[in-house]
């Protein structure tokens, strides 16, 4: 069947590339589609190369909303392209109302109470215990509208390099470490916003405890220019030869550089959010450490215990939870349940993923 989709899902990072599933299983389903992503300007870097895209079509808050003339011509080139299928992954009222204005005979998204009134087909999440992790399952039944959730195709996301951004990647790593043969661990030491990231001086006695345990690796940063005050506040916090083991000079100067450098990491260990998303696209282990307040049946994507392992203060202490009604009174006593959430609940099992990865 020949036709053209559109798919929308805006920010964050790791939203954008696990999404990039449902232009996988969409291109499978309908082999000769034309398909479309509509992306935040700075996701593109994790969908270049993908073969299941087409097209990027980026939407720049700043200058779609700025003025309404901007607005109107965004969305009459949307209506232009005359598409057969809108599937909303965003699922936000303005992206909702995107879909309605292209006047696509098929429409789908996540239910809301708003897509409900503009969106042609709506699904609630699932919220049964899946083998595959939620955030996985409520993107592919979009495509999938009529299949039970057990008969879902399992997707991975994927990201897609050229192999000469994965040689200068490794001509940059080469050119910081020992030898050949000494590993490298990239760690995602802030989280995508403050209620995301692991306390300061507990992500400090992380990076002792690996330091002390592993001090012939090669750690790396993954922290952008303007965060370099934060960085410089954990490292702190850390012992003297921790400092000296770090290695801060080392990131990539776009997302796309450091996509490659992650590419050629050995492990990533860290926080949650858009940087584990992309270790796990690119095959790389990961050791990942939950904010309290986020789901992690949501977001554990591909977890085996082995290659990829992740804690949650639920895991230890699942007792903290039972005196909450819902997710917002958990996310309001975010902060105070992080500092329930000390390294020594997990510092075996992060020396086990160790040891199974970096031999």
């Amino acid at each position: 069947m020949s036709c053209k989709i559109l798919v929308i899902q805006k920010k964050m990072i790791g939203d954008v590339l696990t999404s990039t599933i449902v232009c996988e299983a969409l291109k499978q389903q309908y082999n000769s589609a034309q398909l479309h992503y509509l992306i935040a300007p700075n996701t593109l870097a994790v969908v270049q190369g993908n073969p299941y895209i087409d097209k990027a079509i980026i939407l720049d808050d700043r200058e779609v909303y700025k003025t309404s003339s901007n607005y109107i011509n965004f969305v009459l080139a949307l209506r232009k392209e005359k598409y057969d299928i809108v599937i909303d992954i965003y699922a936000k009222l303005s992206t909702s109302i995107i879909t309605y204005l292209t006047e696509s005979k098929d429409t789908r998204s996540i239910y809301k109470w708003y897509s409900k009134l503009l969106i042609k087909q709506t699904f609630k999440p699932t919220t049964e215990k899946q083998k595959q992790a939620k955030a996985i399952i409520n993107r592919l039944r979009l495509v999938y509208p009529t299949c039970e959730v057990h008969q879902i195709p399992e997707y991975r996301p994927k990201i897609y390099l050229a192999e000469d951004e994965i040689q200068q990647a490794q001509k940059s790593i080469d050119s910081h470490r020992i030898s050949p043969q000494q590993k490298v661990v990239m760690i995602g030491i802030l989280g995508s916003s403050t209620s995301k990231s692991y306390p300061d001086q507990y992500m400090a006695e992380v990076l002792d405890f690996l330091v002390e345990k592993s001090p012939n690796v090669l750690y790396l940063l993954n922290y952008i220019p303007s965060q370099k005050p934060q960085v410089d506040r954990i490292l702190q916090y850390c012992k003297k030869e921790t400092q000296h083991n770090i290695n801060i000079d080392l990131y990539g100067k776009s997302l796309r550089e450091f996509i490659g450098v992650l590419s050629c990491c050995d492990a990533l260990i860290g926080n949650e959010g858009g940087a584990v998303n992309m270790a796990k696209a690119l095959e790389v282990p990961t050791f990942t450490i939950f904010s309290p307040w986020i789901k992690k049946e949501s977001w554990n994507l591909f977890d085996d215990g082995i290659k990829h392992c992740s804690v949650h203060l639920k895991d230890y202490h699942s007792e903290s939870f039972k005196k909450f009604r819902n997710q917002k009174e958990i996310r309001k006593k975010g902060t105070t349940l992080y500092q329930d959430f000390k390294p020594a609940l997990f510092l075996e099992d992060l020396q086990t993923f160790m040891d199974r990865n970096l031999k």
